[in-house]
């Protein structure tokens, strides 16, 4: 993982310290420094046998010393790592139930804003249709002038009752069409009226 290197830095970064404390220069090869100080068999045989250190013993103990240490540091630093490990995967666990969490308010508001925007679409509507009603107010008056019944049918419709037939108006201009039509023959009827009683007279 993208972390491995990291920690690697780390590992690293912690045991620079410890070798400058002990004064000594990271070797390529630890091995071959505890072959040279304790000999082939991993004991100390002394000076003056076969096999022994080529340094003095108080260079030698120093070796011993530093070398401790870094084992020292080295298991700290594997201590970090897993805790490191360990911290990761509990920030992952909880990344997944943000993400969750972040999912379900998505859906949320997505819900809401379809409830908004049919709330809108509704009240559109009824807007719409209250102005289609209103549009009948002056009609349904002439309509009363003139004798008719008639009655409102839903959402936005006149019903006209014309000598037992119904007609059924959804334009208002359509309706004052009608009304003008139904004046003027009125007032026809009344004019042949007037003359039939004038000619009896």
């Amino acid at each position: 993982m993208w972390w491995c290197g990291r920690l690697h830095l780390v590992r690293l970064a912690l045991l620079r310290p410890a070798l400058w404390a002990n004064r000594i220069k990271p070797r390529p090869n630890c091995n071959l420094a505890l072959r040279k100080a304790c000999g082939p068999s991993g004991e100390d045989p002394g000076p003056g046998q076969a096999g022994g250190p080529s340094m003095s013993a108080g260079e030698g103990q120093d070796l011993r010393q530093s070398l401790v240490a870094m084992q020292n540091s080295l298991t700290q630093i594997d201590g970090m790592i897993d805790s490191l490990s360990y911290r990761m995967d509990r920030m992952s666990e909880r990344l997944d139930k943000h993400a969750e969490r972040l999912d379900q308010a998505e859906r949320r508001i997505s819900e809401v804003e379809d409830g908004q925007m049919e709330l809108n679409t509704g009240h559109t509507k009824l807007n719409k249709m209250q102005e289609a009603r209103r549009q009948f107010i002056a009609g349904k008056k002439q309509l009363r002038d003139l004798q008719l019944e008639y009655c409102m049918l839903y959402p936005a419709k006149l019903r006209v009752e014309v000598e037992g037939k119904p007609l059924f108006f959804t334009d208002h201009k359509k309706l004052a069409l009608f009304i003008k039509h139904r004046t003027a023959r009125n007032v026809d009827c009344s004019r042949d009226d007037t003359d039939s009683r004038a000619a009896e007279d």
